[in-house]
């Protein structure tokens, strides 16, 4: 049986001109939808699964390529789940949630939120010398999904991520990814020790992404009592040498600096 998507309650919807939509909520705010993602979530009425609503959209865009069609309605159905629109239980759509065999980077997007909030969470709680681990924040509030999404959809911080039968295995995050600074930082590095060749991997990807976007040099701002030895190791083993050290610069704790240049 299809997985039915329900629509939460206390939205607010408008419809706007040329087909495009306002919905409100007390968790969102406001977010304007294009005729298209419009033209979905009006398609959610407690009777229709994935596969109908790929049929409306195709009715509606006839010319438009079929599998382009199912990707984007898959897109813009986890989108609306992570802005709290919408929901459902179980498995969208056995074909797109296909297992992928073996290792798999990607750039996170609509579909990965969730699980890497959840990786994070998960990781921060078992931090010691079994787990590569830079998290900067001890209030996992800021990862929630939520604002993960709203980071990563702004560019403040992109998230890159190692798979392996859709187990997230490594996660890096890139802060301040702007075009006209030749300098970024890193926001996270987390992987269990036994996964580092795919850390590494990772990494090694996130690079030549940020060399491709005229990148020069990378740092990481790690508190002195997060300077632990698997992350030390690491750091060092992709090649950041320490650049300076900030004294009493976080609530009266050294900031240890490291860099690398590309």
């Amino acid at each position: 049986m299809s997985t039915i998507l329900m629509k939460n309650k206390n939205i607010f919807f408008r419809e706007e001109l040329n087909g495009q939509a306002l919905v409100y909520s007390k968790f969102l705010s406001e977010e304007f939808l294009n005729e298209t993602s419009s033209l979905i979530y009006k398609s959610i009425n407690g009777k229709n699964s994935y596969d109908d609503i790929v049929e409306i959209v195709k009715n509606e865009y006839k010319d438009v390529d079929v599998n382009e069609i199912e990707k984007d309605v898959y897109d813009c159905l986890y989108m609306f789940k992570n802005l709290r629109l919408i929901n459902w239980e179980g498995k969208l759509d056995e074909k797109m949630e296909a297992t992928t065999q073996g290792y798999q980077f990607k750039a996170a997007g609509e579909r990965e939120y969730k699980n890497i909030s959840l990786f994070i969470k998960e990781k921060y709680k078992q931090q010691g010398d079994k787990v590569i681990s830079f998290i900067p924040y001890d209030d996992m509030r800021y990862y929630n999904d939520f604002q993960v999404r709203t980071r990563n959809f702004n560019f403040s911080e992109l998230h890159f991520i190692s798979e392996r039968n859709d187990d997230i295995t490594s996660l890096i995050s890139v802060l301040n990814f702007k075009p006209n600074d030749s300098t970024v930082s890193l926001g996270l590095i987390i992987a269990d020790k036994e996964c580092m060749d795919d850390l590494e991997s990772n990494y090694k990807s996130v690079e030549q992404i940020l060399k491709d976007n005229g990148k020069r040099k990378i740092k990481i701002n790690i508190v002195e009592d997060r300077m632990k030895k698997p992350l030390l190791d690491f750091i060092e083993k992709i090649g950041f040498e320490k650049e300076a050290v900030l004294e009493k610069e976080y609530n009266g704790v050294d900031i240890h600096s490291f860099r690398k240049f590309l």
